[in-house]
């Protein structure tokens, strides 16, 4: 680590120490993207950590001070940030990137201070299950072991009363695997889970849709919204001796969707996608280090 950027890191967590209580939300926000940028400057994990973990403790107190809910955040690129339409909550979600070009995940649920019992900005912490998500199609998680993903869409889907929230992910691995992840987020009060079985595949119903594939590869995810749908690429083997092995899948130029229904979300093989309305996102690329060989 030079001398220079450990002087800038340290300078950063004395301002932030000093003053953070009686930062409005405009400087919060221009203290949190001068942390980021640390975080993308640095060289080498050690410098990375310390940068980042700087960063997520500004931001959880950022999400605290009074009014945040109601704060865009528009100036930190690097985060994603979602809210349904109810405004019941809001996820932040972002990766970190190392030397080998491996990722962390982390993620904080901000629930509408109208809905708390105290009346004030209320945070929870998303914990990553760490590594590839293997027979995770009917797992149930809770906020302490996440499946950690970058969400780039976020569709309500009410039913029987209840609001679930369906969301379109990123979880890369390495640089030779990734996956991409359909989940849902339950809200129970002031707690959250992930996965409810809303997809219907073949007769069978699973509480998430897990897409393992080639980090070498994009694969197509987003929501219809003219059409009430997620259509996706179909994924396969490069060839027939490779069939057990996801590092070497990828898009076979057809497509499947998840059709929004009144009880579920209907898997639809072979989707004629050429009609669809693509306004998200199609292709989500995570924040990585540019220094970081792919």
């Amino acid at each position: 680590m030079s001398m220079r950027k450990s002087l800038l890191i340290i300078l950063l967590i004395i301002a932030s120490n000093l003053v953070f209580g009686q930062l409005d939300l405009i400087e919060a926000e221009d203290m949190l993207v001068e942390q980021y940028n640390a975080i993308l400057d640095s060289e080498g994990d050690e410098e990375r950590n310390k940068a980042h973990d700087l960063f997520y403790q500004s931001l959880k107190e950022s999400l605290q001070l009074k009014g945040s809910f109601d704060y865009p955040f528009d100036k930190l690129l690097t985060v994603s940030k979602l809210q349904p339409e109810d405004q019941t909550f809001k996820i932040f979600t972002w990766n970190l990137q190392n030397d080998v070009g491996s990722h962390r995940f982390y993620g904080l649920v901000q629930f509408n201070p109208k809905g708390t019992r105290d009346k004030s900005e209320k945070i929870i912490e998303l914990v990553n299950q760490p590594g590839v998500l293997e027979k995770a199609e009917n797992k149930s998680y809770t906020a302490t072991k996440w499946p950690g993903a970058v969400y780039y869409e976020l569709i309500p889907f009410k039913k029987g009363g209840t609001i679930y929230y369906t969301v379109a992910g990123w979880r890369g691995f390495d640089t030779g695997l990734t996956q991409k992840i359909l989940d849902v987020i339950v809200i129970q009060g002031e707690h959250v889970k992930f996965g409810y079985p809303l997809f219907k595949i073949r007769g069978r119903t699973q509480r998430r849709a897990v897409f393992t594939f080639s980090g070498k590869v994009s694969m197509l995810l987003f929501y219809d919204q003219k059409n009430k749908r997620f259509v996706f690429d179909h994924l396969a083997a490069q060839n027939n001796i490779v069939t057990e092995n996801f590092r070497f899948y990828g898009p076979d130029g057809s497509y499947d969707a998840f059709l929004k229904d009144k009880k579920e979300w209907l898997f639809e093989a072979n989707y004629d996608a050429r009609n669809s309305d693509k306004n998200s996102d199609l292709f989500y690329n995570p924040v990585t280090d540019p220094d970081i060989e792919k």
